[in-house]
């Protein structure tokens, strides 16, 4: 965790500045001059952190939740009750859209697309925000049947749909353990 400078060249509002690793930086505006608020939220931010609350922090650095709302809701108790916008996307439906949409070859296409109903098939129901989870349950069925290379067509397609929808799941920084050769055990560290 770095913190760098806290106060914006122009008047007005503090900065919270830090970085943190697997997270990357948040450099957010306060909406407050005071200082010792300020701190609060930037330990607040490093909390999180420590919690492992990364879905906060990822969606607080690509501004899907401002920090101001955030520490409101800190403030009081209610940082379990945020929805972000992935815990309630099924899958099917983010995947489907990102394969009508992708900029990809045509059986670039057809190769992800069987890859995405074979994943669909294994978890009909789930959301955006469980793909970690539908991928190792995949990968172990992958692995039970002797068809690894499904699995890695699957990872890779899923890699192409995590990098273009970073709101999402913010998949470049999280590939890594999407699919982690321990079990999915690893997470950002400090």
């Amino acid at each position: 965790m770095n913190r760098k400078s806290q106060q914006s060249a122009a008047p007005g509002s503090l900065r919270v500045d830090r970085s943190f690793s697997g997270i990357g930086r948040i450099q957010v505006r306060t909406g407050t001059t005071n200082r010792r608020i300020r701190d609060a939220m930037d330990a607040m931010l490093v909390s999180m952190f420590q919690r492992g609350q990364y879905d906060l922090l990822h969606a607080v650095a690509d501004g899907r939740i401002g920090i101001t709302e955030l520490f409101r809701m800190h403030q009081r108790n209610e940082l379990g009750d945020i929805v972000l916008v992935e815990d309630v996307v099924p899958l099917s439906d983010a995947l489907a859209d990102f394969l009508a949409h992708a900029k990809v070859a045509e059986q670039t296409r057809k190769t992800y697309g069987s890859c995405f109903k074979l994943l669909n098939q294994s978890s009909p129901n789930a959301s955006v925000a469980e793909l970690h989870q539908v991928l190792l349950k995949y990968r172990e069925e992958c692995e039970a049947r002797g068809v690894g290379r499904n699995f890695n067509l699957t990872k890779a397609a899923c890699m192409s749909f995590g990098g273009l929808v970073k709101k999402c799941v913010n998949a470049r920084q999280a590939a890594a353990f999407w699919v982690d050769d321990t079990a999915g055990t690893s997470r950002p560290s400090a």
